[in-house]
């Protein structure tokens, strides 16, 4: 698959904009003054298989940091969102966690959250399951890249870069836009929840929930929100 973007960005007051290679431009917080950055980057000569991001195409998604319809897509493997507007293609900004992003098609929603990655905490958008007194379950999804590599067959072709989606995995958010890991074990699991970890316990016990399944951590995050 080959990319061709040109993205075009304004900085309100500046009489010569300079001309960089590497970025996508930035909404600012105060929606009217933009990073400076024109860039123009031809993949043709790189071919690729697969796709950085979760969706075919742009689509269009509710932004409540702007206020109005954007044709949006989520490059998955940047963990960036971004918005196509009059040819221009913009980040959203990782810096403000007071938005969400509804896609109209798909129905589903997204929201910024911080999340520990290799020992450091960074922001990263993830997909709201539920949102109830102020916890939220959300899926993590992402997309790998492999580099492009000799084949193994005895000739020299190499094999393109690939972009792959792996697992989702799922997270809790309690407070302070702070997404945790969900554990793997019954009783770590239920101790997320501190002083109802009990409850927790003997709901999963007499419905038979499994927290490792999709639709049973929804009916467990509801039940919470419910004894919250």
């Amino acid at each position: 698959m080959n990319y061709k973007k040109t993205c075009v960005t304004f900085l309100v007051g500046l009489l010569c904009i300079p001309i960089t290679y590497s970025q996508f431009a930035t909404i600012g917080e105060d929606y009217n003054r933009f990073d400076v950055t024109i860039k123009t980057f031809d993949r043709s000569n790189e071919p690729t298989d697969g796709s950085p991001y979760l969706y075919k195409e742009f689509s269009p998604a509710k932004i409540s940091l702007l206020k109005e319809i954007c044709m949006v897509n989520f490059d998955a493997y940047k963990n960036k969102m971004e918005i196509e507007k009059d040819g221009k293609f913009y980040y959203l900004p990782q810096n403000n966690f007071n938005y969400d992003i509804q896609f109209i098609n798909s129905k589903k929603a997204y929201q910024l959250f911080n999340f520990e990655k290799k020992g450091k905490i960074i922001p990263g958008f993830f997909q709201i399951l539920t949102k109830n007194k102020g916890t939220c379950l959300l899926i993590k999804e992402r997309i790998r890249k492999f580099e492009a590599k000799k084949t193994s067959n005895g000739y020299d072709k190499l094999r393109p870069i690939t972009f792959k989606r792996t697992k989702n995995s799922y997270y809790a958010c309690f407070k302070n836009n702070q997404a945790l890991d969900l554990p793997s074990k019954k009783k770590h699991f239920a101790n997320l929840f501190n002083n109802h970890y009990k409850e927790i316990l003997a709901y999963m016990k007499s419905n038979k929930l499994n927290h490792k399944k999709e639709e049973d951590l929804i009916k467990i995050f509801n039940y919470y929100a419910s004894i919250n």
